[in-house]
């Protein structure tokens, strides 16, 4: 459901121009008294959890820019409606933010170009949200299925292989 979450939200990025207002219910589910899923939080009488849905809506809603930037996809794998992606520039910090959604079961390879960058920082902050089909979360495992960031090199024009199943967020500081 996520991955799908995920998908759907890139293209309401790109067309944010007609998008106003996108939101999310319902938000809390209780374990011993839900009605429907998916929710983004399980609760209990003593823990909670958040779902990997959550983790797209929150990694949507801090990876937000000022400017939409167009993206273009053009290899025929990447067309079979199981690669998505959207991007915006953040006019504060100064970095590009590209969202990909890979909901292939196979990693996928991307060749990036960042027309119209003068200059690109060396290396760029990575978040991945990634997780089998079978994999939850809960409230024994809490976190089985959660974003992680790391730090990737980067240029006007680079490749990255996106994990399979996978939501990543990448920023990249133009200098």
């Amino acid at each position: 459901c996520a991955l799908v979450e995920a998908a759907y939200l890139t293209g309401l990025e790109r067309n944010a121009d007609v998008v106003r207002l996108a939101s999310y219910a319902p938000l809390f589910g209780n374990a011993e008294a839900w009605q429907w899923t998916p929710d983004l939080i399980w609760v209990n009488t003593l823990n909670s959890y958040a779902t990997p849905n959550y983790y797209v809506q929150q990694m949507f809603s801090r990876n937000r820019g000022d400017v939409i930037l167009p993206v273009q996809l053009d290899e025929p794998q990447i067309q079979t409606n199981q690669f998505f992606a959207s991007a915006t520039r953040d006019k504060t910090s100064g970095e590009i933010i590209l969202k990909v959604v890979n909901s292939a079961a196979a990693p996928m390879e991307a060749e990036i170009h960042l027309a119209g960058a003068d200059k690109v920082a060396g290396s760029g902050t990575l978040t991945e949200l990634v997780g089998a089909n079978a994999d939850v979360n809960s409230f024994e495992t809490p976190t089985a299925v959660a974003p992680k960031a790391s730090t990737i090199p980067v240029a006007k024009t680079f490749t990255h292989t996106f994990q399979a199943r996978s939501m990543s967020v990448l920023r990249i500081k133009l200098n």
